[in-house]
């Protein structure tokens, strides 16, 4: 189906398919963290009857956390083993970082760091993940096929 076959670094062959399946798994892995982000960001205006925000931290946002920070470090590596062919995915790692740092860190003040930057992150991350998912990724199989 998909003979065009690409050289790695280690000199093994990769068809375009697991080229392009390579790409959305790292695309997979930044929604995970950039779901996390929005839902920490939503979480303290849910309705006090429903479910408290202390609770809904706790048992929900910190445990996906702590996947999103393994799952950054998957996607990072992904995005490395992609190197230039995906420049989207460069943006979203290096996002993924300052995110990270920004979170960790005290900079930015309150607001910035904790209203804007994972808004900011979040949109972005869906943004790119609509764009590779329901355009990109079709017209790059459509252009292998012709060639």
């Amino acid at each position: 189906m998909n003979n065009i076959v690409r050289r790695t670094k280690d000199n093994s062959m990769l068809t375009s398919a697991q080229l392009q399946r390579r790409i959305s798994i790292a695309y997979l892995c930044f929604l995970i963290p950039s779901t996390c982000v929005l839902l920490a960001v939503v979480a303290p205006f849910f309705p006090s009857g429903i479910m408290e925000p202390a609770y809904f931290g706790f048992f929900v946002l910190i445990p996906l956390m702590l996947v999103s920070a393994v799952i950054i470090a998957v996607a990072i590596v992904l995005t490395f083993m992609v190197g230039r062919r995906e420049p989207a995915l460069i943006v979203l790692s290096i996002a993924s970082m300052v995110l990270v740092v920004i979170s960790l860190s005290e900079f930015g003040g309150d607001f910035f760091a904790f209203n804007v930057v994972p808004v900011v992150y979040g949109l972005l991350v869906i943004m790119l993940e609509v764009n590779w998912f329901f355009i990109r990724r079709k017209t790059s199989s459509e252009a292998e096929k012709v060639a």
